[in-house]
């Protein structure tokens, strides 16, 4: 089974100076300065593809759990850890940027969940690539 263990992001800003191009693989992940987003794992993803005026459009969905204050001002392209090794990136630093949307959750008992949940999509022309740790 794949599991979603862990998220990082990068602000946009600096991944288009890069222009991170996952089908060419032309993206080497160890020099950008990502950051680390604490979850609850596992994280969920959904990818959906669609036929429209002969070109393929790829929907993603993230959602995950964390105690951190997200905040919607900035835009991020998001790596996804798997279980096993494996990365999954979300966005690349250019038109159209993945959509991030937070639910901050203020429970009326203290034995609820307290969690922010967020939810980021992205729609695209290009497929998600699933790569190993400076391999593509």
């Amino acid at each position: 089974m794949r599991f979603i263990i862990g998220i990082d992001r990068l602000p946009c800003n600096i991944a288009s100076e890069y222009y991170i191009n996952k089908v060419d693989g032309g993206f080497q992940d160890e020099s950008l300065p990502w950051e680390s987003i604490s979850i609850k794992k596992p994280a969920k993803v959904e990818a959906t593809s669609k036929q429209e005026s002969k070109n393929t459009l790829y929907t993603y969905q993230i959602t995950f759990k964390t105690c951190i204050d997200i905040t919607g001002g900035e835009r991020y392209i998001w790596r996804l850890h798997m279980s096993g090794g494996k990365y999954m990136i979300v966005g690349n630093g250019i038109r159209p940027y993945p959509k991030c949307t937070v639910e901050v959750v203020m429970p009326d008992e203290v034995k609820d969940d307290q969690l922010n949940k967020v939810i980021v999509s992205h729609t695209t022309t290009e497929p998600l690539v699933i790569y190993r740790k400076g391999v593509f």
